[in-house]
This record gives C-alpha cells, sequence and structure tokens, in this order.
C-alpha cells in the first residue's frame, strides 16, 4: 500500500514536459534520426503545448478525449485541410509512448488507451494507365539526361524517390547486371527551441527488406551503360561525388515531364504503384517481386501497391464466364 501512494504522491507533482523530455533524450539512443526529429516536431507542436504544463495525475481519459476532439478540427496550417487521421494516429502514437515510458518509471497515467485513435481511411494510390506509361516513357526516351535516366529507373525497378535519389555509381554492378539499394535520401525537419530548419540526411533504407539487389532487364541495363561513370562514388543522378540532387527537386522535375507529355501530374510514387500493378498484371512471381519492392512480406505487396485496373478485373470475370459454360 505504502509504495501505491510514494506512486501517486509522485505522480501527482512530476509533469508531463518532464517525461515527455526525459522519454525523447531515451528515445535517441534506439530511433533513427529521422523519426526522432520527427517525434520531437510533434512534441513540440501538438503535446507539450495541450499537455506540458499537466501533472501526471491530470492525463485522465476525459482530459485526452478532448484533446482528441481538438485534433479531428485542427488544420495543419492555415492553406491546408484538416489533418488526416493517419496523422492523428501519429500523435497519438507519440503520446502512448511517453505513457508507456511514465508507467515504466512508476509514474502510470490515469488514462485509457483503448479508445484513443481514429480509424484510418484507406487511401486509394494513383497508377498510371498503359496509355499513360506509353506516353511517359517515349518522352523519357527522347534527349535522355541522367534526370530522365533515374526516372526511367523507378519506373522498371519500383526504386523509391529517396532511394534513387541516394543512388551512387558503385551501387550498380553493370557485370553482374543488377543494382543494389543501400541508401535512401530524404530532407530533415530538425527542431530547436526557436525555429524548424532542414537538412538533407543519407541513411539506410527504412526497414532490414528494403536493402535490396533488383535485376536489371537487358534493355535498361543498355540505357544506364550510356551513362556510364568511372567515379564509384559518385552520385547517378549527377554523375560526381560531392553533389547530389535531393527528392524535392526530382519531384519538381518529374511533374514537369508529366505535363510536357500530357499524363497525369501524379505524385512521384505513382511510379512506384505502376510497377508493381504492371507486375502483377503480367503474371510476375508475387515472392520476387515483394523482395524487388522491398517488402518484408507478400501480403503488404498485395495489400498496400496492388491495384487491379478495369481491364485486369474484366480479364478475370471473363475466366468465370467460360467455366460456367462447361456446368
Amino acid at each position: 500500500m505504502e509504495k501505491t501512494h510514494d506512486m501517486e504522491q509522485t505522480a501527482n507533482i512530476t509533469y508531463y514536459h518532464e517525461v515527455a523530455g526525459e522519454w525523447l533524450a531515451y528515445s535517441e539512443f534506439h530511433l533513427k534520426e529521422s523519426s526522432h526529429e520527427k517525434y520531437r516536431g510533434i512534441l513540440n507542436k501538438y503535446l507539450l503545448p495541450a499537455f506540458g504544463a499537466c501533472q501526471i495525475s491530470q492525463l485522465t481519459t476525459n482530459c485526452v478525449g478532448d484533446f482528441l476532439k481538438e485534433l479531428r478540427a485542427a488544420k495543419a496550417s492555415p492553406k491546408e485541410s484538416c489533418l488526416s487521421p493517419q496523422y492523428i494516429n501519429g500523435i497519438l502514437t507519440v503520446f502512448r509512448e511517453t505513457a508507456y515510458y511514465s508507467a515504466a518509471k512508476g509514474w502510470p497515467f490515469p488514462c485509457d488507451f483503448r479508445y484513443l485513435s481514429l480509424k484510418a481511411e484507406k487511401k486509394e494510390c494513383s497508377v498510371f494507365t498503359h496509355e499513360e506509361s506509353s506516353q511517359l516513357v517515349s518522352y523519357l526516351l527522347k534527349d535522355t539526361d541522367l534526370s530522365k535516366m533515374g526516372i526511367l529507373i523507378c519506373f522498371y525497378t519500383g526504386m523509391r524517390l529517396g532511394e534513387l535519389c541516394a543512388l551512387k555509381w558503385k551501387d550498380i554492378c553493370l557485370g553482374e547486371c543488377l543494382l543494389k539499394v543501400t541508401h535512401t535520401m530524404q530532407r530533415l525537419t530538425m527542431q530547436d527551441d526557436t525555429s524548424a530548419k532542414t537538412k538533407i540526411i543519407i541513411t539506410a533504407p527504412k526497414t532490414p527488406s528494403s536493402k535490396r539487389e533488383i535485376p536489371l532487364p537487358d534493355f535498361l541495363l543498355q540505357l544506364i551503360r550510356n551513362f556510364y561513370c568511372e567515379e564509384k562514388e559518385a552520385f547517378f543522378l549527377t554523375g560526381k561525388p560531392d553533389k547530389f540532387t535531393e527528392p524535392r527537386v526530382m519531384q519538381y522535375r518529374f511533374l514537369k515531364y508529366t505535363r510536357e507529355c500530357g499524363v497525369r501530374p501524379l505524385n512521384f510514387h505513382a511510379l512506384r504503384h505502376t510497377f508493381a500493378t504492371q507486375c502483377v498484371e503480367m503474371n510476375f512471381e508475387l515472392k520476387s517481386l515483394s523482395e524487388i519492392l522491398g517488402h518484408s512480406s507478400v501480403n503488404i505487396t498485395l495489400n498496400r501497391y496492388v491495384h487491379s485496373s478495369r481491364e485486369m478485373k474484366k480479364r478475370n470475370m471473363d475466366k468465370l464466364c467460360l467455366a460456367c459454360k462447361d456446368i
């Protein structure tokens, strides 16, 4: 009983900003830099303004529930729409992590987390049609430079934008006819006490399975050879070891290219979705496809990136009709 009483007394004099600060310092040792800065940003922008001055004993289910209602009505900025359910769940995830840390220290939050989440809507991922794909590839093959070549590589391998920007010539094994994905690049928001600054970082891929080898088809290999660079430390998109092209710049160039060739101005990631979808339509072996995309399981490939086209659905329904004729 005395121990429980002491814990309650500690919770009455411990403030959320103290717990959050300790947790953030602790998490730095086992989180990637990008994740750590993302969590720092969520704490500074949302959680500390709401709960920083609250004692642990005040963080009840009703209190946090009211905060959740405010998040659902909040906007990321005056010009943007309301926060997405996915982003709100990300904020609640950080809050739960601080609560687990606090409980491990002997200061449990008086809050029931079971009902504090939002159902995230499954987004329909955009995919280029076969006609759009043909238009885009034809455009990229005219006056091809390193940027256009990089986009072609993503179109035919499913590489992520950050992986392309971090790609170096040492990762392209022409003799073995394959490409190695060893790093990714992103612009990271760095939070401090007064402002938020950004910087480019190059790190290992997002998951262990994302570090992978991708066999290159012969036609793509021949195109890549046209830009061969002897400097192995040079970035593929620049041909220089001391100069890179960041993801934001490549996204702008990609949108420019789509406008010029007359296809929908989709996000760069649509190339990855399109690659996966077209591979499935061609009966690509799913385990191989999953590994080429860098997924840890085939289910992730099917659920997240594969989108049946209207033509594919029609062909499958026609198979059903053929089967019915034999009954």
